[in-house]
């Protein structure tokens, strides 16, 4: 990176050393994710639920009609996949809740 001119005289700006603390080991407080979780709290992120998958071929996909069906993997009653952001955070059960469905979580992923 050049440094821009100054004041049209034609010298760089003057440079000079920057002093640094040192960095310790004490604790200065709450650890980052607890400082910085009220910071994302708000944040909006993307959940979904997986009831399974299928593979068909781009022939059968391009010549699927209404009322065709596509039978999924899993079976009637597997627990769907939770996923926040397109990551597995946990499993559950497909519930009605009033006009919606919803997912009754039956575990927490562990990772």
């Amino acid at each position: 990176m050049v440094a821009k001119e100054t004041g049209g005289t034609g010298a760089p700006p003057p440079v000079q050393p920057v002093e640094l603390p040192e960095l310790g080991t004490s604790d200065r407080g709450k650890p980052l994710v607890l400082r910085t979780l009220d910071v994302i709290r708000d944040v909006q992120v993307r959940a979904s639920a997986v009831l399974g998958s299928t593979s068909v071929s781009v022939e059968h996909l391009f010549g699927l009609k209404e009322g065709d069906v596509l039978e999924l993997d899993q079976a009637v009653n597997a627990p769907v996949e939770v996923l926040v952001e397109g990551n597995l955070v946990a499993h559950g059960q497909i519930v009605v809740v009033g006009e919606r469905f919803g997912i009754l979580i039956t575990g927490i992923s562990e990772r």
